[in-house]
């Protein structure tokens, strides 16, 4: 599930936007995603 957020009920607005700056801030220090290289299949034997 991509983009979806789940804060307790009695977290008020002002809390809720100081969580959600720093999840951002802290989101934003990350690297940015990179593909693993595929793997080659192997090959089949000759005979």
């Amino acid at each position: 599930m991509n983009g979806w957020l789940s804060l307790p009920p009695g977290l008020g607005d002002a809390d809720a936007a100081d969580w959600f700056e720093r999840a951002r801030a802290h989101i934003a220090t990350l690297p940015p995603k990179v593909k693993k290289p595929t793997k080659k299949a192997p090959g089949r034997p000759t005979s």
